[in-house]
């Protein structure tokens, strides 16, 4: 299982940017960890991956760059979101170790949430016969959570163009409270439902489910 080492250090290494501003580790630090992730599953497992997984791969790439770049847009044309970004109490210095900790812990979290995809192709390499057919689906239910998600954010951009201070309640925010939201519960049960029929073992779906759960 060396591959989850190497998936933890660049998981460490791209939420890093926490470091510039805390709630980045949970933010732009977030989407462009799992965008990293996937490429670098993509490129461990390349002799093994077939056009299902390179396609869960691919949606992730998708999620995590869309969001870290809506995240990053958001802050740099919204002066409300910039004035939240550097409130004092988020700027206040905290101390070394509950920063650090916090780091690990989404780095961490971070793996965990792509871990589905790569236990399925770890699995592939090591030679245990897997059922192609749950892939597909999960790649599926992930392209539309994406779709939800990504509906959801230029629906609320729109929105606070009109009326930057009142809450948004039309579109999809009509139906359900946080439509962004659910949009990423989405991605991610498509992910776990992804490795379905991978030949996890049991430590191997504990995991998966930890994360979700």
């Amino acid at each position: 299982m060396s591959y989850l080492w190497i998936l933890l250090a660049v998981s460490v290494a791209v939420s890093a940017i926490g470091w510039k501003f805390f709630i980045y580790f949970f933010s732009v630090g977030y989407g462009f960890s799992i965008a990293a992730l996937a490429v670098t599953m993509f490129i461990i497992f390349n002799p093994v991956i077939t056009p299902s997984t390179a396609l869960l791969c691919a949606v992730m790439v998708v999620f995590g760059c869309r969001l870290g770049g809506y995240l990053l847009m958001r802050e740099r044309k919204a002066a409300e979101y910039r004035k939240i970004l550097r409130d004092p109490s988020l700027e206040k210095k905290k101390p070394i170790g509950v920063v650090i900790t916090v780091w690990i812990f989404c780095a961490l979290l971070y793996v965990g949430q792509v871990s589905p995809v790569a236990f399925r192709l770890g699995n592939t390499a090591a030679g245990v016969r897997v059922n192609d057919t749950w892939a597909w689906i999960g790649a599926v239910v992930m392209i539309l959570g994406v779709l939800l998600e990504a509906g959801a954010d230029a629906q609320k951009s729109a929105a606070k163009k009109v009326n930057p201070k009142r809450f948004v309640d039309t579109g999809l925010y009509r139906i359900v409270r946080c439509p962004n939201y659910l949009g990423e519960l989405v991605i991610w049960t498509g992910c776990l439902v992804s490795s379905f029929g991978a030949g996890l073992s049991f430590w191997q779906g504990a995991v998966g489910l930890l994360w979700y759960a």
